[in-house]
């Protein structure tokens, strides 16, 4: 008969090796059909550490050592696994990995934490910035954004070159877009890195095109702003080489001034005619 002791070690052997294989799984190339394999990654995704090694009948959702609880017992506040693995890391990507696996690192935020888009690779984000619109959704350098040229498939690394900001410093989500602001000092992004922009080298009517693009109806203000800074790196551009394009970063250059005077933008965020009759 086989010993209490020696059947605890057979389980323990058995519950590593399984483990290794969840690993292994987990750690395969993309492109694998597999539910189970999907299902895994996308829990995953969630945690840096977190491996959940099972697969639940639709509408349920596994404990770490494999049992299935409902998918609505998952932080609900009570512990329904037996290892009460159901109420830790109880972050918004979790839940959708069980309800709605699709939206996790989809190129799209769902969760109001971000957590569904934090973990899909690219790490660090200081030094890569993922593709987050293109199907592959391939990592490209934090250098490359912003340089003038489409490395995405789907261009999204030229597509949030400019921005609004009520501090030099610029935040941006996870995905790498800067955080939508109507006024602010005017931030440009060139090879991954934001700049101010000096007021010596602005036009007053480019900021209308700077509000368009960035979703408002026009600027109705621009200033002139010195910043409490003794050198000031700022991004210029000349107006007269014949092309005006303002979203092109390759028409900017870099320098460094004792001129630290730059660029303030106000923007009107709707037509106001629309706003009235929406009202109405």
């Amino acid at each position: 008969m086989i010993s209490l002791h020696s059947f605890i070690a057979e389980v323990t052997q058995l519950q590593t090796e399984y483990t290794e294989v969840i690993i292994k799984i987990l750690n395969r190339p993309c492109g694998l059909n597999s539910k189970l394999t999907n299902v895994l990654r996308n829990f995953s995704r969630c945690s840096v550490l977190e491996v959940v090694p099972a697969e639940c009948p639709e509408g349920g959702a596994p404990c770490v050592d494999g049992v299935c609880v409902p998918l609505d017992k998952i932080c609900d506040g009570v512990p329904d696994c037996p290892d009460a693995s159901d109420e830790i890391n109880c972050v918004c990507c979790r839940y959708l990995s069980g309800s709605s696996p699709e939206k996790v690192c989809d190129g799209r935020l769902d969760c109001s934490d971000q957590s569904d888009e934090a973990y899909c690779g690219c790490q660090p984000s200081s030094q890569w910035f993922r593709c987050h619109m293109s199907e592959s959704q391939e990592c490209v350098e934090r250098t490359q954004v912003c340089d003038g040229e489409r490395d995405c498939l789907s261009g999204e690394d030229e597509q949030h070159c400019l921005a609004l900001s009520p501090a030099v410093l610029v935040q941006e989500d996870v995905l790498g877009v800067p955080e939508n602001h109507p006024q602010g000092y005017l931030l440009v992004r060139l090879s991954g890195m934001w700049y101010t922009y000096l007021y010596s080298m602005w036009k007053p009517y480019l900021s209308h095109l700077v509000c368009l693009q960035l979703g408002y109806y026009k600027a109705i203000k621009t200033d002139p702003r010195s910043l409490n800074l003794p050198v000031v790196t700022k991004a210029a551009r000349s107006l007269d080489d014949g092309n005006n394009d303002l979203f092109n970063p390759w028409n900017y250059r870099v320098q460094r001034t004792d001129n630290n005077t730059v660029v303030h933008i106000k923007c009107l965020e709707e037509d106001p005619l629309a706003a009235q009759e929406r009202s109405n």
